[in-house]
């Protein structure tokens, strides 16, 4: 992604794993370029009842993981 000048993103990792499902992104900002890489790997199949609680909250944790602030910052 091409930003103007002044704007500003959050870098960084988030790793979730949950059993055999994974998601990773990445935020890196190089001047005016944001570049930002997501994957998920979530297999086929049930989620046993027993599994359920676990499975919901990180299932949470990346739909939050998938919010990124870009901010402009004040010029001086």
């Amino acid at each position: 992604i091409d930003v103007p000048d002044g704007f500003k993103v959050s870098e960084g990792t988030v790793n979730l794993t949950n059993k055999t499902r994974q998601f990773e992104r990445v935020v890196a900002q190089d001047g005016d370029q944001i570049e930002i890489r997501c994957q998920l790997e979530m297999p086929g199949g049930y989620v046993y009842p027993d599994d359920y609680k676990a499975f919901r909250e990180w299932a949470y944790r990346v739909d939050d993981a998938e919010l990124i602030d870009i901010s402009h910052l004040p010029q001086m």
